[in-house]
């Protein structure tokens, strides 16, 4: 029969000690990586203001992001939008007729009421 391995107490500690190393790697790692998508901004953080505030003095904002913006009733008909970034913006009313809407992301936008005549082009999301 054979003989049954007794841990010294080295090995305890070393052995308990390389665990919590470990668990602390691990804590460290999802700490980082939900707090990495909060500096860098995302679409769920909000436009930026100063985006918001060239898109109302200009109307041309291309690239912006306005994910999340208010812009209920505005008047931006023939505006410049060109890839902008409009996930979960409040368009409802907004007059955006003839303006250059190409590759901007909609998704999750309201759009009830929202005057879009004139042409759109076909990627938008």
């Amino acid at each position: 029969m054979p003989k049954p391995h007794i841990l010294k107490q080295s090995e305890v500690n070393r052995d308990f000690l390389l665990g919590h190393k470990m668990k602390i790697v691990k804590r460290t790692l999802v700490m980082t990586a939900l707090a990495v998508p909060i500096a860098i901004g995302s679409p769920a953080n909000g436009f930026d203001k100063m985006d918001l505030q060239k898109l109302k003095l200009t109307k041309a904002c291309e690239r912006c992001n306005l994910s999340g913006a208010n812009l209920r009733e505005a008047e931006l008909s023939g505006a410049i939008l060109a890839y902008a970034n409009l996930i979960d913006a409040e368009l409802g009313g907004v007059n955006l007729s003839f303006a250059k809407l190409s590759h901007i992301d909609l998704r999750g936008a309201d759009l009830w009421g929202a005057n879009l005549m004139g042409r759109i082009s076909e990627t938008a999301t």
